[in-house]
């Protein structure tokens, strides 16, 4: 494929699609897919110049970090048609195949960012990523949360192994990414920052998980309260992502970039609003114009609904166009649960950054 350079990359392949519950009724489905698109298309946030189509790469960084067997499992259950990893992850005939070409998408990724060919690539894969630990389910989840590999770890994995000396992991989906945090548990060099609802599946995440060995102080997790508003989380970011970017200073900023917390959304009760979406997307672009040379790399996590249909062409289209969002600080409502929740996080890192 003869690539002609561009600011804004979107990975996009129909194969995506194929991997698919015939039964019909599991939220984790090809039509978000259908949805996500059309309405990027609709609100014409992208043309068809955005799009790339990527291909299914080796499976030697798959089983670098996923246990070899676990990869073997899966392709095996695949090849057997429609399965069951555990009662909420469904695996069909084309599953393995899917997930590896899920998986080339996010490493093409890197490869574009890496070899500036590309300043910003959203890849809208599925099935999603962020629950698969290094043998599947992570930590103390039951399931796997209808993640087969984990898309944004072994992207992640890639750009260490070219040389990336720190990078930024940023998960804005309402679940926390509990399979990231257990593949990078003891990995210094990958800072990951995880906003999600407490108290919900996978029900891991909390404030005091800190890393492991020398990576201690490397994993934050902001648990946010149900019904967590665009307030609370702008706040949370000003009080705790802020000081801890300037001082990690990270080459490279990857998104766990999942949409489930809008308010509409059906699996959680948070209140992010469109507008919350586009000030998150636009805080993100400015950390990686200051530390990463504007280099990004956003993979879809979860939404279902609304989150796909109206928040994420907002947030898309904030990546595409690098722009700012101006917002007032002194108008900032946050509840005085959240305030009390981020002084106790503050107080918790203080032994490893400084506020």
């Amino acid at each position: 494929m003869v690539f002609v350079m561009r600011d804004f990359v979107l990975m996009y392949s129909d194969e995506f699609k194929l991997h698919n519950d015939p039964r019909g009724f599991h939220v984790e489905n090809a039509r978000r897919l259908d949805i996500a698109l059309s309405s990027c298309f609709k609100e014409n946030v992208i043309t068809r110049s955005d799009l790339y189509e990527p291909r299914i790469r080796s499976r030697d960084l798959v089983e670098e970090v996923h246990d070899p067997n676990y990869v073997k499992y899966v392709e095996l259950l695949s090849r057997e048609g429609l399965n069951f990893l555990d009662q909420d992850t469904y695996v069909n005939k084309y599953t393995f195949q899917v997930a590896l070409l899920a998986v080339g998408a996010c490493i093409e990724g890197i490869e574009l960012l890496l070899k500036k060919k590309t300043k910003r690539v959203f890849a809208l894969v599925r099935p999603p990523g962020h629950h698969c630990g290094k043998a599947g389910r992570a930590l103390s989840a039951l399931t796997q949360g209808f993640c087969i590999f984990n898309n944004i770890a072994i992207a992640s994995y890639k750009a260490l192994r070219q040389g990336v000396e720190r990078i930024v992991i940023i998960d804005i989906d309402v679940h926390h990414g509990n399979g990231t945090q257990e593949i990078f548990w003891n990995e210094s060099r990958i800072l990951h920052i995880d906003f999600h609802q407490y108290g919900i599946y996978p029900g891991t995440g909390d404030i005091t998980d800190l890393g492991g060995k020398d990576a201690e102080g490397t994993k934050i997790n902001i648990a946010l309260p149900p019904y967590s508003t665009d307030h609370d989380y702008i706040y949370a970011w000003i009080e705790i992502v802020e000081p801890i970017i300037r001082e990690f200073k990270p080459r490279l900023v990857l998104v766990s970039a999942g949409f489930d917390a809008y308010i509409n959304e059906p699996l959680a009760l948070m209140r992010l609003t469109t507008r919350g979406y586009e000030i998150l997307a636009s805080k993100i672009v400015n950390i990686a114009k200051e530390y990463s040379s504007g280099k990004i790399l956003a993979v879809l996590e979860g939404g279902y609904e609304e989150g796909l249909s109206v928040a994420l062409p907002k947030f898309i289209s904030i990546l595409k166009k690098s722009r700012m969002v101006k917002y007032e600080i002194q108008q900032l409502r946050p509840r005085k649960e959240v305030k009390e929740l981020v002084t106790s996080l503050k107080r918790i890192l203080q032994n490893y950054w400084t506020f």
